[in-house]
């Protein structure tokens, strides 16, 4: 499992972070896909101290690949690789036939080998976290110690059962100085 996962926002189906999270992908450079970055891009170099704190800082970074095998770069990827030229990217894979998408399977990815001792995660939406923890799973095989994990949404829907119990405690607006990780200001 990851060592660390923060979310930087809460997204519900009917709401304007869900169509936030749902058109982004759709035309890359458009406003929801800029918006993305800006979260995501803010997120990362503001909470900077909280995700290097108990691993020292990432040496290598990730996307969570489609499993759906898109042609081209995931969105994501594609953000992430414009604030995070600095670092090495780990170019994580989805195998040819995923199998249980839902379930916690790192056989659904291909790690290349890697030296990188921590390894950033970025995933676009978490739902169950099976996704983000199998890829955890498949680089911590391929010898990586420590992965921290950052998701731009936290997909929350009032009737499912899993998360319905946290998306009623949700109180406080969305702040982007509160740390993902840690719950207050860094």
């Amino acid at each position: 499992m990851a060592d660390q996962v923060g979310f930087v926002i809460y997204a519900w189906d009917s709401g304007q972070p869900g169509r936030l999270m749902y058109g982004y992908k759709d035309t890359p450079g458009a406003s929801h896909s800029r918006i993305v970055q800006a979260l995501l891009t803010y997120a990362v170099a503001a909470h900077w101290p909280c995700i290097s704190a108990p691993f020292g800082p990432p040496d290598a970074w990730t996307t969570v690949p489609s499993l759906k095998r898109r042609p081209g770069p995931h969105p994501l990827e594609t953000i992430a690789a414009s604030f995070l030229r600095s670092i090495p990217q780990v170019k994580v894979a989805a195998t040819q036939n995923p199998r249980d998408p839902r379930e916690v399977r790192p056989a659904n990815f291909i790690v290349p080998p890697t030296s990188s001792q921590h390894v950033l995660v970025l995933e676009d939406s978490w739902v169950t976290g099976a996704r983000v923890q199998s890829v955890t799973a498949a680089l911590k095989a391929a010898g990586v110690r420590h992965v921290t994990a950052i998701c731009v949404a936290r997909w929350l829907s009032a009737g499912f059962s899993k998360n319905e119990p946290f998306a009623t405690t949700i109180q406080a607006p969305f702040d982007p100085d509160v740390c993902p990780f840690t719950g207050s200001n860094c």
